[in-house]
């Protein structure tokens, strides 16, 4: 029997995982769905036998031991890349034999009129949600460096490196962006050289993973992967709620943070215009 895997990562307690009652029914209901919890830490949900619960066993700086109860596998993480990243992006390599998977961030859950929009989809490499805010590649980079995400240097190495692969604004375009923390993939070949792709670009720049995301795309064009948007962004919620996070920061210093994010957003757009 073929199966699904919906699989999530949770490290250091980062996010809380929340399953709807809805999803839980779903998932006793439904033998051809699994859910697997990376995780550092105790098991969640022992009780449901289609939620299995993958602890991860450091076993030096770069490899782990993610050890289940129906698998095992050991992965080596490259330089430049986090635990909890390289497992989001590399579904073929840390997940057992499936047919497609559904990776979702620990605080996004999905609730069951999610699964009847995916089963609509005949057939799919790649399905993503589109970006709620921004569109391009540069409107990306922008915010990540305004937001601190990545450096000037960061900043401009990923600009150098989209001109020297021929990724223009034209190209851009063919490329929307989207937001990673949702991602369904099936498990081929083209799927799996794209991820290796991914994390390559990922570990070389040390960026955000929705702009090395573009960039992979871009760089493996030819394999004319089939990739999907799906109908809604994360600000709409008929197929998921995507929960905010904890922050024990003040509204002054919310207020502080927002400000400096807009210096430095004015600062590179002007940057980007002497140039």
């Amino acid at each position: 029997m073929t199966i699904n895997i919906i699989y999530t990562v949770n490290t250091n307690n980062y996010d809380k995982i929340i399953l709807s009652k809805q999803i839980l029914n779903f998932l006793k209901k439904r033998s051809d769905f699994k859910f697997i919890i990376f995780t550092d830490f105790p098991a969640f949900f022992n009780d449901v036998d289609s939620i299995e619960t993958v602890h991860i066993k450091p076993i030096s700086l770069d490899r782990f031991k993610l050890i289940g109860n129906s698998f095992s596998k050991s992965i080596t993480i490259p330089n430049g890349i986090s635990l909890d990243r390289y497992i989001k992006i590399n579904p073929v390599h840390v997940l057992p034999t499936h047919d497609f998977s559904i990776y979702h961030d620990a605080r996004v859950s999905l609730n069951t009129n999610f699964f009847l929009l995916i089963e609509s989809f005949k057939s799919f490499d790649w399905i993503s949600v589109p970006h709620r805010y921004r569109k391009t590649f540069v409107d990306e980079a922008r915010i990540c460096f305004a937001y601190s995400k990545i450096s000037y240097k960061q900043y401009s190495q990923l600009k150098s490196y989209s001109n020297e692969v021929g990724f223009t604004s034209d190209n851009k375009q063919k490329y929307p962006l989207s937001e990673n923390g949702l991602i369904i993939r099936a498990n081929n070949d083209r799927v799996l050289k794209v991820c290796e792709q991914w994390t390559y670009i990922t570990c070389l720049f040390q960026c955000r993973d929705q702009l090395s995301l573009l960039l992979a795309l871009y760089n493996l064009r030819h394999l004319n992967l089939s990739r999907i948007f799906l109908p809604e962004s994360f600000n709409r919620n008929n197929y998921w709620k995507l929960h905010k996070r904890r922050t024990s920061l003040s509204k002054m210093r919310i207020l502080l943070r927002k400000f400096t994010y807009f210096l430095r957003y004015i600062y590179i757009c002007l940057n980007d215009i002497k140039r």
